[in-house]
């Protein structure tokens, strides 16, 4: 095959992967029917008394249940609200894929009047123009957990005065920030709790003390929870358990002497009465007497009926139930309520919506009844419940989100991509047309593709995939040792990389099975700050050696140390200056006073130093170091472009990974000597399959190494704003990508400068043959987990392991593959063709 056919069936490859990957997704993402306007009470309504008539809507982002309501909770003013009787206490469920904000901030825009927020900027962003005053924190700034919580407390007060708005609105960042930096049982979680506490302390005092308070309901919500490691988005109980508690001084009137606090969990996380999160929109609709929003999926809370009379009771289950019958009808189209005729109810085996139809019917039935004096008031709400139950359940699990012929297009556009990339393996540069040598010679790769993609249809495998590539990593490097020891070596290359490849998988512990284990980080490196912090600053010396007479080399050694030491002093001073502020604990004494030199600088200035100091060099190198194209010169403009690549892919990891960059690096120099001529004259150790298949190993060891899964919870964002002053959508993206795919980066580019004495001579084919077995491996596996989201789109666990599992494929395909591998792939590439003067 020649040279532009293999690259046009390459482009051609990737253009179907990416398309099939974006169609199947636009297919399988779930979307609910949406009924537009704003909801209003219909003419024969029936009014309702309001029992409230303002709200204060405190958020505390992931307020874990066990957070408020446990034994080790240190909310001790809340605990005695609940004791008392003054608050009803809940644990919310977030049942994936519900996204219950949105609807909060849909109804409070619809209950009118004037709105006032402070806090997490999201809802601004989302409802721009609708708050008449507001303040935004951002989110991002995860290593910030005071400034970030004291922005909104000191409006507190003010408001309280105030008699102007209807609902105050405030959103703490705070706690959830805590458990990102070093999970739920960090040293500063009990004093941010007992911070919160007072907040909720000063405004319950509030509506106790001032008159145009005391009809304000205070409703105090977790968006989420999280999980033993601080992260969350996945399917945990500690992560869909969160508390929420509606308080009032009024409440004491309806909760019989009050609720036990602290209290045992009925189960994991659960305390109290268990609710879904969504409830909380119906439930504040009629406290507040406003329309429910259209598209509400939740149920009054049955516990606050008592507050109403007995004709109040039923007429708020009815608008309950007849507003989520409009969102049955919108999401069956088929759906028609029942009439004179109900002989399709006697059937032993129903539809979902002849169900719900059959009972609405019985429901209309029984009020009926009660109206005519014949069943009583606990007849008609038992069944409006049962009904609303019913209907919550069905609208969750609606089988109408998904496009099946939008996924079926998706799948054989992988299809073709998989057969566009086995035409460029086998028949590209270096094969010899035949099938079964060129499969033969492949053999290890074709058992990784076959490994991982039997992984993809069990959860237990997609949560657990690190545990794969971390024991192939070793058989493959153990293979290489003995292979080297047979050359005549002793094989001690292979076997360092090998014994950094154990080390390297027990630095942080992954996965869901073992999460919130001890790992080196948690369980020796932050216990022992000063061997961390050695290990950091001998991974920057290591690189600074690396740069020093290989940066500005046409100028003197002089110009080249300036330069290096320049870039490796602003890396550095950032990344200390980041740790100060993140996490002040993790710096010993004795570093302390060094750290303080830099009070008064920013982190913005300071990352912003370190990458300018990148760019000069980088460009530098690029323009004014490239001197001919000589196979004799050994040192490329590639080898420096990846030694200048480590020291910023170390900033944008977290401190305590920063040494698993040293790792990488002292890998990645065994490779390079295995990946070179014994002598003069012979080929080196690895071929290129090898070279790309250990490559393709060590991008994956390295994601799951630095933390990274197939979970959302898993996500860094702590070093996604390193020198931005303000949110940029594409700088953010591009830094949430880096941060993320630290390792993958590392090493996808650095499979391409260990090809480049292979390449020599050989004008790209090497290359071609490293980027086809990349697009077959990614393609082929791609296809599997679209295969496993079909198969098992009415699983139990589709949003919570599977569909998080085929946005990290997305990730893995588009991004790392396509953009990095590729993309900017080409520039290491180049420069493997150009020495440095």
């Amino acid at each position: 095959m020649r040279p532009k056919q293999q690259w046009l069936l390459i482009a051609a490859t990737n253009l179907s992967l990416i398309v099939g990957i974006f169609i199947f997704a636009v297919g399988f993402f779930p979307y609910k029917p949406f009924l537009p306007g704003l909801s209003v009470f219909s003419e024969e309504s029936e009014s309702v008394a309001a029992p409230f008539n303002k709200v204060v809507f405190m958020v505390i982002d992931a307020l874990r249940a066990d957070f408020v309501y446990s034994e080790a909770s240190n909310f001790k003013f809340t605990q005695s609200l609940i004791s008392s009787g003054a608050a009803f206490p809940f644990t919310a469920h977030a049942n994936a894929p519900t996204i219950t904000m949105p609807r909060i901030k849909a109804m409070l825009t619809g209950a009118g009047g004037k709105l006032v927020m402070y806090g997490d900027d999201t809802w601004i962003k989302l409802l721009p123009e609708t708050f008449c005053r507001q303040e935004g924190t951002t989110s991002f700034f995860v290593a910030d957990f005071v400034e970030v919580d004291n922005n909104v407390t000191r409006h507190v007060a003010p408001e309280l005065e105030k008699d102007d708005w209807d609902a105050l609105v405030l959103h703490y960042l705070g706690l959830d920030h805590v458990g990102h930096k070093a999970g739920p049982k960090s040293a500063f979680m009990l004093p941010k709790q007992a911070e919160m506490d007072g907040i909720i302390q000063g405004i319950y005092t509030g509506l106790e003390t001032q008159p145009h308070l005391r009809d304000t309901v205070f409703v105090l919500v977790g968006d989420h929870g999280m999980n033993d490691a601080g992260g969350h988005g996945g399917s945990t109980a500690g992560e869909t358990s969160a508390a929420m508690l509606f308080m009032s001084p009024k409440f004491k009137n309806y909760t019989n002497g009050g609720f036990p606090a602290p209290a045992e969990p009925h189960a994991e996380f659960r305390f109290h009465t268990l609710v879904e999160q969504t409830d909380i929109t119906p439930t504040l609709a009629a406290l507040l007497h406003f329309p429910i929003p259209q598209n509400n999926v939740g149920r009054v809370i049955s516990s606050f009926l008592p507050i109403w009379d007995e004709k109040d009771r039923v007429q708020v289950l009815i608008h309950n139930a007849q507003q989520m019958l409009q969102v049955i009808i919108a999401t069956f189209p088929h759906f028609e309520p029942l009439g004179a005729d109900k002989s399709l109810c006697s059937a032993k085996i129903q539809k979902e919506e002849i169900q719900l139809a059959c009972m609405w019917a019985k429901a209309l039935e029984v009020r009926s009844l009660w109206q005519r004096g014949l069943a009583t008031v606990d007849n008609v709400i038992e069944e409006l419940l049962k009904f609303t139950k019913e209907a919550q359940g069905v609208l969750a699990m609606a089988a109408s989100s998904y496009n099946l012929t939008l996924m079926t297009i998706g799948v054989v556009l992988l299809v073709v991509a998989n057969a566009l990339s086995l035409i460029s393996v086998f028949f590209g540069e270096g094969s010899t047309g035949s099938i079964i040598y060129t499969f033969a010679n492949n053999i290890p790769v074709a058992l990784l593709i076959t490994l991982n993609c039997i992984m993809m249809f069990s959860t237990s495998f997609i949560e657990e995939e690190h545990n794969l590539w971390y024991w192939t990593a070793s058989a493959w490097f153990f293979v290489m040792m003995l292979k080297e020891r047979r050359s005549g070596e002793m094989g001690i290359s292979s076997l360092i990389i090998l014994l950094l490849v154990r080390i390297s998988r027990r630095w942080n512990q992954t996965g869901v099975k073992h999460q919130g284990a001890p790992d080196i980080v948690t369980g020796f490196l932050l216990k022992h700050t000063t061997i961390m912090w050695i290990l950091i600053f001998a991974t920057y010396l290591y690189s600074l050696w690396r740069l020093n007479k290989r940066v500005c080399r046409r100028w003197g050694k002089a110009p080249s140390a300036i330069l290096a030491n320049t870039i490796i002093s602003a890396a550095v001073t950032f990344k200390m200056s980041f740790a100060r502020q993140d996490a002040i604990e993790a710096i010993p004494w004795w570093l302390l006073p060094i750290v303080r030199l830099f009070e008064s600088a920013s982190l913005i200035s300071l990352a912003r130093a370190a990458f300018m100091a990148l760019g000069i060099a980088m460009g530098i190198t690029l323009f004014a170091e490239r001197t001919k194209k000589d196979p004799k010169r050994t040192l490329r403009i590639s080898v420096v472009l990846h030694d200048l690549l480590a020291v910023f892919l170390a900033t944008q990891s977290r401190f305590w990974n920063v040494p698993l960059i040293l790792v990488f690096n002292i890998q990645f120099r065994m490779l390079d000597k295995l990946s070179s001529p014994v002598s003069p004259g012979k080929k080196p150790l690895l071929s290129p399959q090898e070279i790309t298949l250990s490559s393709l190993l060590l991008q994956h060891v390295a994601f799951f190494a630095l933390g990274g899964s197939n979970n959302i919870s898993s996500l860094d964002l702590s070093n996604v704003l390193n020198g931005v002053s303000g949110f940029n959508v594409v700088i953010v993206g591009i830094l949430t990508f880096l941060s993320n795919w630290v390792g993958p980066v590392f090493w996808s580019l650095g499979g391409i400068v260990l090809l480049r004495r292979w390449a020599d001579g050989e004008a790209d084919g090497v290359y071609r043959q490293q980027i086809a077995m990349w697009t077959l491996f990614w393609s082929i596996v791609g296809s599997a987990v679209m295969a496993s989201c079909y198969m098992h789109r009415a699983h139990l666990f589709i949003w919570t392991v599977f569909s998080p599992k085929y946005i990290y494929t997305m990730t893995w395909s588009v991004l790392h593959l396509a953009v990095m591998n590729i993309g900017v792939g080409a520039l290491w590439r180049w420069g493997n063709k150009w020495a440095v003067e």
